[in-house]
Order: structure tokens, then C-alpha cells, then sequence
């Protein structure tokens, strides 16, 4: 049987060059099947038209030049080995290029007919044993996290079974108990309390490896999350002697992220410095505008517990690290909170770091955005470095139906909603607001359009159209879509753009709160 000819694709714009590597394939001794291209457009189509076996790739093209021609093309061809052929013996550039993911780097000048025939051979084992150990990677990532996912729901069965038994026998409903009985059995539930807690960083941790975290971005009142923070948490600080207190502005401080993983990163890092402050000591609790960048919110996190280490700093926000410094000396966690943390912030488009000195206390400290509507409306009402003539708010109420709708249900249902709403909006000419509303009670959704009266009711028939085709939203919820007209100030010359918006903005501000408002009157 013939050997099939390895497919390759040379992109060189030097017809010179072009000649001489295609003479030397033919006279390899391989058999080659060789296509040119002389721009980085022409190779890009000619990979799509058909995939080749291995790309030739000069760095220098008239359209293309340096590390950019690797990193084009790779994003293309991800899986296609892509060989270096250039004129410059520059170390740096070659590194630069291996880095960037090509398979090797070849100087024209150096090269025989052997040589190259062999490189290409070689490159292309080598990038279908990486495609392999991909491939091999992946799968036991996969098996890795269906197993935890489903050895953690199964043990979270037992584990609820114990708790409910437990807490039947010292609420004295089979009987009366002695104090030591009382006593083992606070110890069996407080650390069937632990374990429950660690089998859920288990489950969050498989969520955010597989990818499937979500996300609800929105407005967000910081001073409301810190309080019910330590409200959530006060029980358990009093228990061992900690006082938990915050210093926060009296003006409302608002960021943009998702309100229940703000809430997990704060009830994370308080319990951790809970855990390592001793009798009497103090956890503070602050967040302010942050002084390096007025476009986040920080929030501090501060106890006078035994500090952590220099050696151990970097090493806190891995998974499975524990420092061993706790107060009480046990080991109460798999060392996954601090990681869980460090992910949450940064998708939410912030940061996270500690300052600590050993014996003195520590910082947890974390950014989010700050809340900016005119920032997020400017693409909208903004067209060729002036406003728009016309926009319009879409104002999109929707309310579980009453008695038929579980709180875990409508969670679904909101989610669902919210998704079908982003798949109904033009992302250069709409933009999906933050939602508005107690979430447990219906909420108020809002796109602000690049549109007229006329365009914004083509959007609203859309909108309709597309949840009437989600059945699990329609089944729980009931829907109200209105629009209307955004004002636009007239024309002021002596007026900067960003001023122009910011008052646009704060228009829609008050358009925003009106509805809900009105939505907030209807339900009493």
C-alpha cells in the first residue's frame, strides 16, 4: 500500500526561498504533497479549505510579522505542528517562538534536504504524542471529577441523616440525657458540621474545574453583604471569645459582581480568621474605595490572630495547603477555602492577597469593580465620539407563580431567564444591565437598546418570543415587558463626552428605580 503523501503547507512570500525548499522536499525522499501561500491570509484560507500535516512558517510575511505569524496561525491550527523557516539566527526570537508553540526553528541558511525532512517527521510525532497525552489528561481530569462529584453527593445522605437524628436526641425528643451525653453528642454534630463543609469545597472545587460556575453579575450594596456576613457568623465567633466588628462608610459602596460568591468569599475569610485567633482577639472588617485604583472596591479582612509565616505567604491560596498555626491545633479543613477565594475574586475581575506578620495578625485583602453604569452604557448611547439621537430602556419584570415555584426551582428559573435574555440582544448595539429585586420574590431585568420605539419593539417581540420557546421558565414564572424612550440631552459643545453620558446615565438610573419601585407597589 503507497505511503499517503504528508500534506504541507509552506507560507513564504520569498519566491526564491519557496523554489529552494520545495526542491529539497523532492528530494528528500519522503513524499510530499506541498502547497504555498505568500501572505498569512492565504494560509489561513488554504487551512481552512483543507488541514494540512505540517505548516512551514516564515516569520516575516507582508502581512504578518515576528511571533504574531505563529500565534495567528496556531490559533487556527491548533493541533497542526508549525515549524519555524527563517533567515534570522536570533536565540531570542527563537525561544520566543518555541514559547509561542512552534515545534522548531530552522535557519535557512543551515538547512539540507535531510535535515529538513527529518524535522518535519519529527515535529509531527511529537505533536500527536502531546495530542495524546492531552487527550489522556483530559479524560482522567474528567474521571477525577465525576468521581468526587459523586462520591461527595453520596456521602452528603448519611451525613444529613446524622445531623437529623442527632439533633433529635439533645433536643431531648427521645428522652432525657446526662451532661457527658449532651456533650458527646455537640461533639459528633460539630464535626459532622465539619465534614459537611468540606465535602461542599469538594463539590465547588469540581464545579470550577469543569467549568461549570456560574456567574450573576449585578449591582452590589458591599455594606449589606458585610453585615449579613457577621451576623452569619457572630455565633460562632462569641463561642470562642472573638469579637467580629466592621468600619464602613456611611455612603453606599457598590460593586459589580455576584452578590452570593461575594458573600462566600467574605463568610470564607472571616471563619478562617476565626479559626486562627485566639481568646479576646479582634477580626475587623473594612471596605473603601481602593486608593491604587478608583475603578475597584477593596475589602479588608483583618484579626490579631498568630499571623502567618514568610515562608508560608505564597503559598496560602493553593489548593491543599494548611498553614499549621491554628489555634485550637486541629486541622479543620482540606486547605481548599483559600483556593476557592482566590477563584471567585478573580472572576469577578478582582484580586486577592494577604499581609501578615508572624504572632501579630494577618489582612485578607480583595478587589471588585466598582459599579459604573455610565461606564457600562457608554458603548450603547455612544456613536463616532458623540450620543446617540435615540436609545431605549426594556424593562423586563418577571415573578415566580405563587405556591407552584420552589426557592431552588426559581433559582433555575432566574438563571435560565437571564441566559435567554443575553441570547436576544446584539452585543455591539445592546447591553443586559444589572438586574434589580429581592431574587426570592421576582425581579426587574433591564436592556438598554440602540434603538428607537420601532426597534425596540422588534426586541421586545423577540424577547416574548424567545421565552415562550423556554418552557421551564414559562411553566414557573410570569413575564412583563415594557419599553420606553431614553431622553438624550441636546447637543453641548462646552459639555466633555463622559459629562454628556454621565448624565444620560443617572437618567436611566431613575428610570431603573421608578420601575421597580412601581413593581415593589404592585406586589403589596
Amino acid at each position: 500500500m503507497d505511503q499517503r503523501p504528508t500534506r504541507t503547507l509552506l507560507v513564504e512570500d520569498n519566491p526564491g526561498d519557496a523554489f529552494l525548499i520545495r526542491e529539497q522536499l523532492s528530494q528528500a525522499g519522503g513524499c510530499f504533497d506541498v502547497r504555498s501561500a505568500d501572505h498569512l491570509a492565504a494560509a489561513i484560507e488554504c487551512v481552512a479549505a483543507s488541514q494540512p500535516d505540517v505548516v512551514l512558517l516564515d516569520l516575516n510575511l507582508p502581512d504578518s510579522r515576528g511571533t504574531e505569524t505563529i500565534r495567528r496561525m496556531i490559533q487556527k491550527v491548533p493541533h497542526v505542528p508549525v515549524l519555524v523557516l527563517t533567515g534570522q539566527d536570533d536565540e531570542a526570537l527563537a525561544v520566543s517562538a518555541m514559547q509561542e508553540g512552534a515545534q522548531d526553528y530552522l535557519l535557512k541558511s543551515h538547512l539540507d534536504r535531510q535535515q529538513l525532512a527529518r524535522a518535519i517527521k519529527y515535529a509531527i510525532e511529537r505533536q500527536s504524542l502531546l495530542l495524546a497525552l492531552h487527550r489522556r489528561g483530559e479524560q482522567q481530569l474528567h474521571f477525577k471529577d465525576q468521581l468526587l462529584s459523586h462520591v461527595s453527593h453520596e456521602l452528603r445522605s448519611p451525613l444529613t441523616c446524622i445531623d437529623q437524628f442527632v439533633t433529635i436526641v439533645l433536643d431531648g425528643l427521645s428522652g432525657p440525657l446526662t451532661g457527658d451525653q449532651r456533650e458527646c453528642l455537640a461533639t459528633v454534630l460539630k464535626s459532622s458540621n465539619q465534614l459537611r463543609s468540606m465535602i461542599d469545597d469538594l463539590l465547588e472545587t469540581a464545579r470550577i474545574e469543569a467549568g461549570k460556575l456560574k456567574l450573576e453579575l449585578r449591582c452590589v450594596g458591599l455594606q449589606d453583604l458585610i453585615y449579613q456576613a457577621i451576623e452569619m457568623l457572630g455565633a460562632t465567633a462569641s463561642a470562642k471569645g472573638v469579637t467580629v466588628h466592621s468600619h464602613l462608610q456611611a455612603a453606599p459602596l457598590l460593586a459589580y459582581g455576584d452578590p452570593s460568591r461575594i458573600l462566600q468569599v467574605l463568610l470564607n475569610l472571616i471563619e478562617n480568621a476565626v479559626k486562627f485567633t485566639p481568646r479576646d482577639g479582634v477580626i475587623t472588617i473594612q471596605a473603601d474605595t481602593f486608593s491604587s485604583d478608583s475603578n475597584f472596591v477593596v475589602v479588608n479582612v483583618t484579626d490579631t490572630g498568630c499571623g502567618i509565616s514568610e515562608g508560608a505567604l505564597p503559598l496560602v491560596f493553593e489548593r491543599l495547603f494548611q498553614e499549621g498555626n491554628a489555634t485550637d491545633g486541629a486541622r479543620k479543613g482540606l486547605g481548599l477555602g483559600l483556593s476557592i477565594c482566590e477563584d471567585l475574586v478573580s472572576r469577578q475581575g478582582g484580586k486577592i492577597w494577604v499581609t501578615s506578620e508572624l504572632g501579630r495578625g494577618s489582612t485578607f485583602s480583595f478587589t471588585l469593580p466598582t459599579f459604573s453604569l455610565s461606564k457600562l452604557v457608554f458603548p450603547v448611547i455612544t456613536e463616532n465620539g458623540a450620543l446617540r439621537k435615540v436609545n431605549s430602556l426594556i424593562t423586563i419584570k418577571v415573578a415566580p407563580i405563587p405556591l407552584t415555584t420552589a426557592i431552588d426551582a426559581w433559582g433555575k428559573t432566574r438563571r435560565l431567564f437571564r441566559e435567554v435574555l443575553q441570547r436576544c440582544i446584539l452585543p455591539d448595539k445592546d447591553t443586559l444591565l444589572p438586574s434589580i429585586g429581592q431574587p426570592e420574590i421576582g425581579e426587574v431585568f433591564f436592556i438598554l437598546a440602540a434603538a428607537d420605539g420601532l426597534g425596540a419593539e422588534v426586541l421586545v417581540k423577540r424577547i416574548r418570543d424567545q421565552v415562550a420557546r423556554c418552557k421551564e421558565v414559562t411553566a414557573n414564572s410570569v413575564l412583563d415587558v415594557s419599553n420606553q424612550l431614553v431622553e438624550t440631552p441636546e447637543k453641548n459643545n462646552e459639555r466633555s463626552l463622559d459629562i454628556q453620558v454621565l448624565t444620560v446615565a443617572t437618567n436611566i438610573a431613575s428610570m431603573m428605580n421608578q420601575a421597580v419601585e412601581k413593581g415593589q407597589s404592585h406586589n403589596a
